[in-house]
């Protein structure tokens, strides 16, 4: 929907600019409960990597399926650790 947010920004929201960089700059995304690999790499493409954390949707799923799902998603090593660096960094742990 970002594209279609930033047809319509800023002349419809008042936002000094468009949407998407908003989406992008200001908010951190969980794909909790949300284990599809073209789910999370549309995600990855649209805020990058920095902006995603690792998240299990606990109690009601099985926090050894969300690591597994993390474990198979088709990016380095390095993006796949900072899923929970980004986490640490935002709460300040």
């Amino acid at each position: 929907m970002q594209s279609r947010l930033d047809i319509m920004a800023p002349a419809v929201t008042g936002l000094k600019r468009p949407s998407a960089p908003n989406l992008r700059d200001n908010i951190h995304y969980s794909f909790s409960g949300l284990q599809l690999t073209p789910t999370f790499l549309d995600l990855l493409l649209q805020v990058g990597v920095d902006r995603i954390m690792f998240s299990g949707d606990y109690p009601y799923g099985s926090m050894a399926q969300a690591r597994a799902f993390l474990d198979q998603l088709p990016v380095s090593t390095a993006d796949r650790g900072d899923a929970h660096g980004n986490a640490e960094r935002l709460l300040g742990m």
